[in-house]
């Protein structure tokens, strides 16, 4: 989505890019172009930043996508029984779910989405419990 949102505002008809964002001049990835996932196991938990990136090779422009761990210190943190430990994991979690919803608030003002029923009912329960 992150690709096909940086070709359709940037690249011109005739297949160069715009001045905002031009790949064959090292331009960057804007930095709200990243989503988050978390690994998780009885242990703890681990999250992973995901993003786009780009390289030129032989006058060609090839897309592609990073993987990285951003937060390991709570890998074991639910083999331990700190509150305090368990509430910055809770932390953690939470900022990752702000994250999701300023995105995708921000890319649905650009764009026409239409999320699923059951992905909006799920949302309406989910209000009700916090």
């Amino acid at each position: 989505m992150f690709m096909t949102d940086l070709t359709t505002k940037y690249r011109n008809p005739d297949g160069t890019w715009k001045p905002e964002f031009d790949p064959f001049k090292c331009s960057p990835i804007p930095s709200f172009m990243r989503v988050y996932g978390i690994g998780y196991d009885g242990a703890g938990i681990i999250i992973y930043a995901l993003f786009p990136r780009y390289e030129v090779k032989e006058s060609k422009l090839q897309w592609g996508f990073c993987c990285t761990e951003v937060v390991t210190q709570y890998r074991s943190d639910f083999a331990k029984y700190s509150t305090t430990r368990r509430v910055e994991v809770l932390r953690a979690l939470l900022i990752v779910l702000d994250r999701a919803w300023s995105l995708t608030e921000k890319l649905c003002k650009e764009y026409t989405l239409d999320f699923p029923l059951e992905l909006r009912k799920l949302d309406e329960l989910w209000a009700t419990v916090a």
